[in-house]
């Protein structure tokens, strides 16, 4: 399925199954899902805002220059994703799996995550300064990334495990 310039609002979607479901020059606006499952998906200019969304599963997804924005999100999973010119603004994200995705120029301004998982994520140009970040699952896979002297203190201890440092 391919949706090109629509305006999405006020949907509900639980447990919608939208596997290699392809969006561009579009907006979706109030998103309510329990369970959005969209492997190998491809999202192209699309602003997605004022959303909450349960878990969304974008495995092996395409997104070239999309704003998630206002959202609330328990589980966004974007493994092994491409993700270029994404930028997250004042969203909620509960567990943010980028594991083994590429992201190149990608933001979050005042976001809050909960668990970031980015083993073997390629990173370029990604700017955390405005990521609130409680856990990391591998402190390496923050390579290529812009973080602020708070947040650098925050990770320090990940930073260390990583480094293998015995902190006394």
């Amino acid at each position: 399925m391919e949706l090109v310039e629509c305006v999405l609002e006020d949907v509900r979607a639980d447990r919608a199954h939208l596997e290699e479901f392809r969006l561009a020059e579009s907006r979706v606006d109030r998103l309510t899902a329990s369970e959005l499952h969209a492997q190998r998906s491809v999202w192209r200019e699309v602003s997605w805002e004022s959303s909450r969304v349960g878990a969304c599963e974008c495995h092996d997804a395409q997104w070239r220059s999309v704003l998630v924005e206002d959202c609330r999100i328990g589980f966004l999973g974007l493994g092994r994703a491409n993700l270029l010119d994404v930028r997250l603004r004042g969203c909620t994200v509960d567990t943010l799996d980028l594991t083994a995705a590429t992201l190149n120029r990608m933001a979050f301004d005042d976001c809050r995550v909960g668990e970031l998982r980015i083993r073997e994520s390629r990173l370029k140009d990604v700017d955390l300064r405005g990521l609130q970040l409680e856990q990391i699952d591998d402190a390496a896979g923050l390579r290529g990334a812009w973080v602020g002297a708070d947040q650098l203190v925050e990770l320090a201890p990940a930073l260390a495990v990583h480094a293998g440092l015995r902190i006394v």
